[in-house]
């Protein structure tokens, strides 16, 4: 898979119908960077995520938001919140039938409290999960690994399932009528 120019597509179509979405994405990181994490997580990311890092570390924190009322996550984002899930999940376990948080999972979008994550490690073999956590919890799999979801959000931008809403501050959302498979509700 084409990360690099699936990212192309990304950009031209934010520069075409969102020119402000382009402002909010951040520079990419080093390989240098993602080494040392990598290292001090004993983690491997798949290389899509790996090569879309390089690219755009995520956005900043502000609107407008590029993923349904999501943020794309920075990586050092992506790690405070896994490591936070970790420990709120490990506490929830033990009184638990059903996990609510996944050791293994790496988030890279935030959506009030909902993600979408990687499964990793013995979680899973790098699927995208959704974690929705009003719903008991919810989790369902999104997608079969990052490059695919990647490549569908520029599929569903270039069918113009998005618009730029800037009245609800919302961001990029679908437009009236149109339905989005980046998260499965």
């Amino acid at each position: 898979m084409d990360i690099e120019r699936t990212w192309s597509r990304i950009e031209a179509w934010m520069a075409t119908n969102a020119p402000e979405a382009l402002n909010v994405l951040r520079p990419g990181i080093s390989a240098t960077t993602l080494r040392a994490l990598e290292e001090s997580l004993a983690v491997e990311l798949p290389e899509a995520l790996r090569r879309s890092l390089r690219q755009h570390d995520g956005q900043e924190w502000r609107w407008p938001s590029l993923i349904e009322f999501g943020i794309l996550m920075p990586l050092e984002m992506m790690v405070v919140t896994s490591r936070e899930n970790e420990q709120w999940g490990a506490a929830e376990i033990a009184d638990a039938e059903v996990a609510w948080w996944r050791r293994g999972w790496f988030p890279f979008v935030s959506r009030d409290g909902d993600c979408l994550s990687l499964a990793l490690g013995s979680s899973g073999k790098g699927e995208v999960w959704c974690f929705l956590h009003d719903m008991d919890p919810m989790h369902s799999v999104v997608a079969p690994d990052f490059g695919t979801w990647l490549e569908r959000w520029a599929d569903e931008l270039e069918a113009d399932v998005f618009a730029l809403d800037g009245a609800a501050g919302a961001g990029l959302i679908p437009r009236d009528g149109q339905t989005s498979r980046l998260w499965p509700v």
